[in-house]
C-alpha cells in the first residue's frame, strides 16, 4: 500500500493482517525501521505477531529508502537520491504521523503498540501525534554518540568514511560498501553531525528534550552485549531522554538465551527458535 506523508510524499508500506477465518485484531502494531533497513527485513517477526498475538502489524520504507524512492527523471542517469532532500527529522515529523493515522483509522477502537528498532525508536516522540501509542518495545536502540560506540572501526565508518563518500556520490551509497540500503545525503548528515555530542540530537536540537520528556508511555528496551554499534552506556543514556516513561531495559547476553551471537540486527532473525521463543514470545505479550 502507499501512504502520503504529511507533506503528500508517498510511502510504501505492507500491511499484514489475519486471515478472515482467524479471530478479530485485538491490537494494531506499527513497526519502524533501523537506518537503511527494508520493510521486509521484518516480514517474519510482523507474521509472527499476526498468527501468535492476534496483531494486525503495518512495516514501511522511510522516504529515500527502499520503495520509497524518489522517482528519477527519465532522461537523468544519475542515482535517484542525488539532490534528494530528506532527513532522520523527516522520517519522525512527517513520514510517521502517517502511518500512525493510518494504523489508527484502520483499527480506532484497538491499543495501537510501536516497535522500533535502532533509530526507529528516536521518532515517535518527534510524531505531533506520537500520544495514539499506547505501549513501545524498543530494540538495540541507542544514543549514537561516537563517544559511546565500541571501536575505533565503527566511528571511522560513520565520521570519516560515510562523509566522504556522501560528499563524492551525492548520497550515501551503503549498497556499494555492503552494510546497508542507500540513504539520502542529509539523512547521514544529520546523524553524523548528532553522533559529535553526548546529547545526541537533544544537544543539537534542545527543544527536542521536551518532546522526549513529553512522550509516556511504557517502553521496553532490548539490547544485547555483543552490539558492534553501541556500548552498554549508549543504551542507557539514550533510555535517559524519556524522563516522564516507564522504562524496563532488558540488557541481554545471547547466551542467555542460547544463542552466540544476537547483535545489532539478530532480535529479527526469525528463522533462529531461541529467537522466536526466548523474544519474540515475551516481548509479544509487552505489547
Amino acid at each position: 500500500i502507499i501512504i502520503n506523508a504529511a507533506d503528500g510524499f508517498p510511502i510504501h508500506a505492507t500491511l499484514y493482517t489475519p486471515a478472515a477465518e482467524s479471530p478479530a485484531v485485538e491490537t494494531a502494531v506499527v513497526v519502524s525501521s533501523a537506518t537503511g533497513v527494508l520493510r521486509k527485513f521484518y516480514a517474519s517477526f510482523s507474521k509472527y505477531l499476526v498468527t501468535n498475538f492476534k496483531c494486525a502489524v503495518i512495516t514501511y520504507d522511510y522516504r529515500g529508502v527502499g520503495d520509497s524512492f524518489p522517482a528519477a527523471a527519465e532522461a537523468s542517469k544519475q542515482h535517484p537520491l542525488v539532490g534528494f532532500k530528506a532527513t532522520i527529522s523527516d522520517w519522525g515529523f512527517l513520514d510517521l504521523p502517517a502511518i500512525l493515522d493510518y494504523m489508527h483509522a484502520a483499527y480506532p477502537e484497538l491499543p495501537l503498540a510501536y516497535v522500533g528498532h535502532s533509530v526507529g525508536a528516536h521518532l515517535v516522540p518527534l510524531a505531533p501525534n506520537g500520544h495514539l501509542v499506547t505501549r513501545t518495545l524498543f530494540v538495540s536502540s541507542n544514543n549514537a554518540y561516537y563517544g559511546y560506540r565500541p571501536g575505533f572501526t565503527s566511528t571511522f565508518q560513520m565520521k570519516y568514511l560515510g562523509r566522504f563518500l556522501t560528499r563524492w556520490y551525492g548520497y550515501f551509497p551503503g549498497k556499494k560498501i555492503g552494510v546497508m540500503e542507500d540513504l539520502p545525503s542529509g539523512v547521514l548528515q544529520e546523524w553524523s553531525t548528532w553522533s559529535e555530542y553526548p546529547g545526541y540530537f537533544c544537544d543539537k536540537n534542545p527543544e527536542w528534550k521536551e518532546l522526549f520528556e513529553r512522550f509516556r508511555k511504557p517502553i521496553l528496551n532490548v539490547s544485547f552485549t555483543d552490539d558492534a554499534y553501541a556500548t552498554e552506556r549508549a543504551f542507557t543514556s539514550f533510555l535517559e531522554f524519556f524522563r516522564g516513561s516507564q522504562v524496563a531495559h532488558w540488557r541481554l547476553k545471547p547466551q542467555d538465551i542460547g544463542l552466540d551471537s544476537v547483535g545489532h540486527m539478530g532480535f529479527f532473525f526469525g528463522r533462529v527458535p531461541e529467537i522466536r521463543d526466548c523474544l519474540w514470545a515475551p516481548t509479544a505479550r509487552f505489547l
